[in-house]
């Protein structure tokens, strides 16, 4: 099983100025376990999901290997190469989850 480490990477401890959408607060955290490194956005509005990347937290998220999204219905393509260096395959119809 061996050892699990988090770190809290969202929200900065400075106050933010003026969330844009509800959820800019939310939770985000980096989790080591097992050799893998995990990044869960919660439900990180894309407008903070940016501002994350462009942070010095933000810093070596492209070479995470399990990005766990927001559980928005939209979400924003370009921001998953920032995160993971790009979708290597997603839960589908096509891998036997979910329908068409």
């Amino acid at each position: 099983t061996g050892g699990l480490d988090w770190e809290v990477l969202w929200p900065p401890p400075e106050p933010l100025p003026g969330p844009e959408g509800p959820n800019d607060a939310s939770v985000t955290l980096l989790v080591r376990s097992a050799g893998l490194t995990m990044l869960m956005l919660g439900d990180l509005e894309p407008s903070s999901q940016q501002a994350l990347l462009r942070s010095p937290a933000g810093a070596g998220l492209a070479a995470v290997d399990v990005l766990k999204v927001a559980h928005h219905e939209f979400f924003e393509a370009h921001l998953l190469e920032g995160f993971c260096g790009g979708l290597i395959g997603s839960p589908g119809p096509a891998q036997g989850f979910g329908s068409n």
